[in-house]
Order: structure tokens, then sequence, then C-alpha cells
């Protein structure tokens, strides 16, 4: 008996009922009967399901049930896995970074909460001071410039951060599929990356954006261009804490006509 288990990403409307998987997206997968048919949930969509092919046909099923992840200890990402330029694929299937006790449930589409967000701990009510602050803000870093935005190497701003701080950490947050990434597909993409400080913790959500600084969608992702987007999510976490702050002064000004 073949089975075939995966993200479920596409559910038909016309009677077929055809479905597609978030990992073959080009590929129709059809009830072979109207029993397997009526198996085929809405609800399910963006869930984790497991379906059983018909022998000798590749893409029929004759039944759909619905599966739930265990939940698996997350390796620790060290500073070598984030390579200068890009990651394995490998690599970007297992980022992740524990830095708060609790686990957090992390959605698969884009949710509606604002796109900077911090967490304050009792450890950072104590010592995170304006006085901590400026020491970051204070602490210039070199301005590098692709286009019209400026920007500043993660590494520097890393290293820059943990000559103050050693103990800082961050996280690089995954989708239910394992992948360090979030996809709309009317949207596009976006990657989320937290940097702690002293308790303190400030999140970034950074759009996966192509070569033209514009959203990228559908076939224009790749492992590379991911990798590109976390690294500059990363930098801009920790300049939420001060570190290259300046760096990102006017980004938010209304472009010219």
């Amino acid at each position: 008996m073949t089975t075939k288990k995966g993200i479920l990403k596409y559910i038909a409307n016309s009677g077929a009922k055809g479905c597609k998987f978030e990992d073959d997206p080009n590929t129709w997968f059809n009830p072979s009967n109207e029993a397997a048919k009526q198996q085929i949930k809405d609800n399910y969509k963006g869930e984790l399901v497991e379906i059983t092919l018909v022998e000798g046909k590749k893409t029929m099923f004759s039944s759909m049930i619905l599966c739930e992840e265990k939940e698996e200890e997350q390796p620790v990402v060290t500073e070598e896995m984030m390579g200068e330029d890009k990651l394995s694929e490998e690599a970007l299937k297992s980022i992740s970074k524990q830095i708060n006790s609790e686990e957090e449930k992390v959605p698969q589409t884009l949710p509606n909460i604002p796109f900077y967000t911090g967490t304050h701990s009792d450890r950072a009510s104590k010592e995170y001071t304006e006085f901590a602050f400026a020491k970051m803000n204070e602490t210039k870093v070199k301005i590098d410039k692709k286009g019209t935005l400026n920007y500043a190497s993660w590494a520097e701003v890393w290293r820059e951060l943990k000559k103050i701080h050693p103990t800082s950490n961050y996280r690089i947050y995954e989708n239910r599929a394992g992948m360090p990434f979030f996809n709309d597909e009317t949207l596009g993409a976006f990657v989320k990356v937290s940097v702690t400080v002293m308790g303190l913790t400030h999140t970034v959500h950074l759009p996966v954006m192509n070569n033209t600084n514009k959203a990228a969608k559908g076939v224009q992702l790749d492992v590379v261009l991911i990798n590109k987007n976390i690294q500059r999510a990363f930098a801009k976490a920790i300049a939420m804490h001060g570190i290259g702050l300046y760096v990102y002064n006017g980004e938010d000004l209304p472009e010219d006509n």
C-alpha cells in the first residue's frame, strides 16, 4: 500500500474535488470514488494529511485522513550555520532557536499582528534601562547600500551586540512544515526573526523581496532568497535594540512619485 503525507495546499471547488500538496504544487491528486471524495474536508487545507494511493495510479487516492504532527525538539542553530551568503536546504529546514521556555504556536498563513512586537520578562524590567539602550544606540556600524536601500551586515551588528551583551540570543521562526518562512499565495512570503537582549525580545516580520525589492511570489521563492531575507530581518531585529538603528532612518517615509 502506497501513501503520501504532506500539507494540503489546495482543494478544487469542482465536483471532482481534486487537491494539491505544498511539496508538490504542480500535481493534482484526485479521489478514486465517491467515498474518497466525501473524506476531503475544507478545513483540512493547510493541515497535515495522509492519502492512500490506488495501486498502479500515482495520482488517485482511495482515502484521506487528518494527521497530527508530533512536537519534536528543535536543534540549536549556531552562528556558523548562518553562512554569510547562503545556507543549505537542510540547514534552512532545521533553523530555529529556543528563546523562551514556553512553546509558541506559529501560524501557517499571514497573521493579523503588527510588524514589530516585543515581550518583556521580569529581568528586562529591572536591567533593560534607558542607559542599556543608549549604550547600544551609540555603537556605530558600517552602512552598505544596495539600490535605494541602506543595510548593515548581520555579522557585524551581531558581533557588536555580543561584545556588549554576550548572553544575547535569537530565534528564527518556522512554519508548520518546518521551513523558516511563511507564505500567502496572494500577498507573498515573509520571514520572522526575534532577538533577545537582557530579557527583552524584539521580533521583526520582513517580506521576502527579490533583487528589485519587490515581494517574491511563486517560482521566485528559493532557499537562497529566503536566507538573504532572514539575514536582513536578523540585522533589523538587532537594530530594534539600538545597534545600527540609524541605518534605517527614513525607511518609513513615503516614496516619491
